[in-house]
């Protein structure tokens, strides 16, 4: 992977790319079900690590059984596009889909983001219905010494870095802040099987925030994945 194109650094819900070493990069947070369905070995479940302000924990075919049922029988492309249309599988409601169709069944959740109704992650009564598992994690401590057997896919999203939650506006963690949440994540990033990445135009902070903070983040785990 050489230097990252000027050109990939807009707003673009339709961007998301292989950029290598198994890192795929994207705007918006939704191509993360896409590439899941994509590289997954379909004789596996997968231990998903997700890592963001937010929880991203929706799922939008709770009222809808027949396009439910349309999503489980979906190929490759037809999958692209519901995604695409973002009706049923959107920036906030990607990782449902993947639990639901059997390609992950443990989740564990490093975020930030408060909830008023005091729910915080997926709501119990899906993870039973479809036997998954979840952990959240206050301290990215803890989640960095987390053992699986399991194949994982390690989820990221820059907005983590940043602490107000109005769109286009920052307070970013400082660089040394960012440098040790980083190196606290190196191994997780090293053993996944797939790395995505999301940009998340306007809640990471301003354009430049979220071109330096992709920059950044990209050039560590392509390093680290490189060389291990």
């Amino acid at each position: 992977m050489g230097q990252l194109p000027d050109d990939i650094f807009e707003n673009n819900d339709d961007y998301y790319e292989h950029i290598g070493n198994g890192l795929w990069l994207m705007d918006s947070h939704k191509w993360s079900f896409v590439i899941w369905n994509k590289e997954r070995n379909s004789e596996n479940h997968y231990l998903l690590v997700h890592v963001d302000y937010h929880w991203d924990a929706g799922y939008d075919f709770w009222e809808h059984p027949e396009e439910e049922e349309n999503f489980f029988s979906s190929d490759e492309n037809e999958i692209i596009a519901i995604v695409k249309e973002e009706n049923f599988i959107r920036y906030d409601s990607f990782i449902c889909p993947a639990i639901a169709k059997g390609i992950i069944d443990e989740v564990h959740f490093y975020c930030l983001q408060g909830d008023e109704s005091g729910e915080e992650a997926i709501y119990e009564n899906f993870l039973d219905k479809y036997n998954c598992k979840q952990v959240l994690h206050d301290s990215i401590n803890t989640l960095s010494e987390l053992k699986t057997d399991k194949p994982i896919f390690f989820d990221f999203c820059v907005d983590v870095f940043n602490r107000s939650n109005k769109y286009y506006e920052s307070d970013i963690w400082s660089d040394n802040e960012i440098e040790e949440f980083l190196e606290s994540c190196k191994q997780l990033v090293i053993s996944a099987e797939v790395v995505t990445i999301s940009m998340s135009y306007g809640y990471s902070g301003t354009k430049n925030d979220t071109k330096r903070l992709t920059k950044r983040v990209v050039e560590k785990f392509n390093e680290w994945r490189r060389n291990s």
